[in-house]
């Protein structure tokens, strides 16, 4: 959560905060200064000048006004705000975004808008209408003689002001109006107790104004002015509103379009009547063309609008207006291929055109199904919402035919459930919130979205889709652990069609993961098989801001000061780029070709993508010259990140072009001879065949800080070869140095073993699976241990196991035959240990070091138990158990190939 808005600096802000600090301070001394006792007892009698409104504003006035941008409301006030002050000026901003300063923070905010400007407008109005009205209701004229005027303008003439400087000043959230009137309803009951209270116990009124008014006048009085606290606590909320474009608050922003008396009466007026009265009736203006203006007619002939460039809301057509207007060919020329009809068959007869009478509808799908273009109706009732998992079905269905082309939504005058249904599937397929997507939807089609059951519709399948997304529990946003089986449940609500069959008892992420590691060990550019069903298409919602619906969007979502969270795909940042060149994305398939590639990469900034500094090991060389199947050392993944020379700022995609330059450099030629002779002085030779991965990767990280050093030497004396740019891709290694690579890093633990930049982007990666849009761009994460350890972490933050203790011991009893040791566990633990197995059975002969080093790894994520003294029976059965099943998949791949 970010500071609050201010429209100045902290330092600034605090000496304004200073002088009106300072100011009240002299104002309080000076009026507890007066000698009052002579003229007017009444002052010093029971509860001193505490029982005046005017005094305890003051008082307050001093704690709101006074108050810093991290400023708190305590006894002692000015030393914790200059003590804030002091921790929000030196301390970064981040670690002030939370703890004891945000909680300071909200309790400014909350005095501020509860008390502190209701109360003081309360005083300035109050006491100068009375005091036009007469002066001795509110204030003798005896006490001009005792109260200088400028304190009596202090204390009820300039307080008025200074609220609206603070206003001015600094944003402040509004609470809820429930809490905040019954807060500010609270005080007034307490302060006017006191009043009588202070009347009972002195036989003195506070204000001489309550001693000319009769029993009922007084309760009049005191209950009106009671009632008056609510319009100024109202209009405080307006000030800041006009100051600020908004209130902080995200539950002001949108509103419905009806009044809850207009929904009310919606709901009960006929239907034949709403039509007359709400849209002309056969005369209805959402039918009649002659009712907008062209740029109100995306599709002529029809009211519409395009949400995105492949989203398109529209009034229902008619066979009358699809005849004339030639509906059906401006379709097929603007790509339009799927029409969503949200109407129930009957609806609006007395609307426009008449009904068909077989279909029920204004027109025959048949119309549009002749044509090539697809149709759907989903039934939804006029002005009402769709249960969330019918509104799920309907936005998989969505995402399944945008693939083949741009859609058209309708119901009556596509504005309600239309609204709600495109905004829907912008939840479903970018990283907006709730509010983002309806305001998107009606900066591109005013007024949809019009009732509070839509809004509240929209916002709560935004929360819907939260713990259906959340792969990782232990990553924002967050969500309650679940075992396996309750994963693969809320997997087969959210995916669809072929893919939804064929992962009916697999994760989806660790099939996903086990062909991309396959397909970096075998060097393969294509995996034919459609991974990815749900389309991102935040490329096409991002052209839809356009200057103009940024600024208006920036305005009514986060208000200055805030920042908009526009759509983007999750993972690693792109690069700039000019806005007003399209972004192209492979999306359906899991195919890139090399132009599909270099254009995505163009877009993306992946010049930190730890690949890792891999040796060059040409394939004419013999593996056996130079042990590669067992002397290939993985890389320390981001360790030489600082290395000019190993780094480059070029795209991943583009290396092929970049050796392709540098492939006559005697630097490079120099390069590769001495990254090949630190490959093989690092292998493990045939006699020392027990060094384990984790040393092999401390020898790589010592080797290659060495080698940082000794070019930062070069550079220093004046041989600086970093316009060389260098990097070794997988595809430069044998076939079988890439299987050991891989092998390897299904085999480390990166909790243990792994760099903690690593362990960062396997986080950062959790955070991106948890959100929509980040699958495609996991299929070009190309670093096999950040897809190990994302595959490991995921099963080690399941709730349960997916094979606990008492399924390893029943393992054992049946531990001779590998094709069916695996047949006690349920169906999804056993294909998803047979999946991993798989993957790695693929990988062919693999030291057995590595093997070791893999069971090893796999036993602890699939038991969650560590080799201890605990769970030393259960790795020693699992090993045993995975082997046998392990050198079975491998002898069955071996004969396949």
């Amino acid at each position: 959560m970010a500071t609050t808005a201010t429209r100045t600096g902290p330092k600034v802000s605090l000496l304004v905060h200073l002088l009106i600090f300072s100011w009240y301070v002299f104002t309080i001394w000076s009026n507890c200064s007066l000698q009052t006792s002579d003229r007017h007892p009444g002052v010093r009698s029971y509860g001193g000048r505490w029982k005046y409104l005017t005094f305890i504003n003051l008082v307050g006035t001093v704690l709101t006004e006074s108050v810093n941008v991290t400023a708190v409301m305590q006894a002692v006030f000015f030393g914790l705000c200059v003590l804030v002050d002091v921790i929000h000026i030196v301390v970064p901003v981040k670690q002030t975004r939370s703890g004891t300063p945000l909680t300071l923070t909200k309790a400014r905010d909350f005095y501020f808008t509860v008390l502190a400007f209701p109360v003081g407008t309360f005083v300035f109005a109050s006491f100068w209408t009375l005091y036009t009205y007469n002066r001795e209701l509110v204030y003798p004229k005896f006490l001009d003689e005792i109260i200088p005027i400028w304190l009596n303008h202090a204390m009820h003439t300039v307080i008025m002001p200074l609220l609206l400087v603070q206003m001015f000043l600094q944003n402040h959230k509004y609470p809820s109006r429930t809490k905040g009137i019954s807060a500010l309803a609270l005080f007034a009951v307490l302060y006017l107790s006191w009043v009588l209270w202070v009347h009972q116990a002195s036989g003195i009124w506070v204000y001489p104004i309550m001693a000319h008014l009769s029993p009922v006048g007084l309760c009049l009085f005191l209950g009106g002015a009671s009632l008056t606290m609510a319009p100024l606590y109202l209009l405080g909320e307006k000030l800041n509103l006009m100051m600020w474009s908004t209130t902080v608050t995200g539950s002001r922003v949108p509103r419905a379009k009806y009044t809850m008396v207009g929904e009310a009466l919606r709901y009960v007026i006929p239907c034949h009547m709403q039509c007359s009265m709400g849209c002309g009736g056969q005369a209805c203006k959402y039918e009649d063309p002659s009712h907008w203006t062209e740029d109100k007619q995306a599709i002529r002939g029809i009211y519409s609008s395009w949400i995105t460039d492949d989203l398109l809301a529209m009034a229902r057509p008619s066979t009358e207006i699809i005849e004339k207007f030639d509906i059906i060919d401006q379709f097929l020329r603007c790509g339009l291929k799927t029409v969503i009809n949200l109407q129930c068959p009957g609806e609006h007869a007395s609307c426009g055109n008449p009904l068909d009478p077989e279909s029920g509808f204004t027109y025959r799908p048949e119309t549009f199904m002749q044509a090539g273009i697809y149709f759907y109706n989903f039934r939804w009732n006029d002005y009402g919402v769709a249960s969330l998992t019918s509104v799920l079905d309907m936005v998989k269905v969505m995402s399944f035919a945008i693939q083949e082309g741009k859609i058209a939504v309708h119901c009556h005058a596509g504005l309600g459930r239309t609204g709600v249904l495109l905004a829907c599937f912008l939840l479903f397929t970018t990283q907006m919130t709730a509010d983002q997507a309806v305001l998107l939807v009606r900066d591109k089609r005013p007024n949809s979205i019009q009732t509070r059951g839509q809004l509240q519709c929209v916002r709560q399948f935004a929360q819907f889709l939260v713990p259906l997304r959340n792969l990782f529990a232990n990553a924002e946003p967050r969500a309650p652990p679940v075992t396996l089986s309750q994963y693969l449940i809320r997997q087969k609500n959210i995916l669809h069609g072929h893919e939804a069959r064929q992962l009916r008892y697999m994760p989806k992420l660790v099939t996903l993961i086990c062909r991309l590691l396959l397909d970096i060990a075998e060097n393969r550019q294509v995996i034919e098989e459609d991974i990815v069903e749900v389309p991102d298409i935040t490329p096409l919602t991002e052209k839809t801001f356009n200057e103009n619906s940024k600024y208006q969007l920036n305005r009514e979502i986060m208000g200055n000061g805030m920042t908009i969270i526009r759509p983007r795909l999750p993972g690693l940042p792109r690069a700039n780029r000019d806005n007003s060149q399209p972004l192209y994305y492979v999306r359906k398939s899991l195919s890139y070709s090399e132009s599909d590639l270099l254009r995505l990469a163009a877009s993306l900034n992946l010049s930190d993508n730890p690949l890792g500094v891999l040796a060059i090991i040409h394939s004419s060389t013999s593996s056996n010259q130079l042990g590669v199947s067992q002397n290939y050392v993985p890389p320390s993944l981001g360790a030489c990140k600082d290395n000019a020379i190993y780094s480059s700022t070029s795209n991943i995609w583009e290396l092929k072009t970049l050796m392709d330059q540098t492939e006559g450099s005697p630097l490079l030629k120099n390069r590769r001879q001495s990254v090949l002779q630190r490959s093989q002085s690092l292998g493990v030779s045939d006699e020392k065949n027990t060094t384990s991965i984790a040393r092999i990767l401390s020898f790589w990280k010592k080797d290659c800080k060495q080698s940082s050093d000794s070019d930062e030497t070069k550079k220093v004396n004046g041989k600086d070869h970093s316009e060389v740019p260098f990097i070794t891709v997988q595809s430069e290694l044998t076939l079988e140095s890439r299987r050991l690579l891989v092998a390897q890093s299904l085999a480390v633990d990166l909790e243990n073993d792994g760099e903690k930049e690593q362990i960062q982007k396997v986080a950062a990666w959790q955070t991106d699976l948890n959100r929509q849009g980040a699958w495609e761009r996991l299929c070009l994460e190309k670093d096999p241990f950040i897809l190990s350890g994302i595959l490991w972490s995921w099963l080690e933050q399941l709730k349960e196991p997916i094979i606990s203790a008492h399924d390893v011991h029943t393992l054992e009893e049946t531990i001779q035959d590998p094709k069916t040791v695996l047949n006690s566990l349920d169906r999804a633990s056993r294909e998803t240990v047979m999946c991993i197995l798989d993957c790695f059975a693929h990988l062919f002969t693999i030291p057995e070091e590595v093997e070791s080093a893999f069971l090893e790894r796999a036993t602890k994520a699939f038991t969650k138990m560590k080799n201890t003294d605990g769970g030393k029976s259960v790795h020693e059965i699992m090993k045993k158990v995975l082997k046998l099943v392990l050198h079975h998949l491998r002898s069955a791949a071996m004969n396949e190939f």
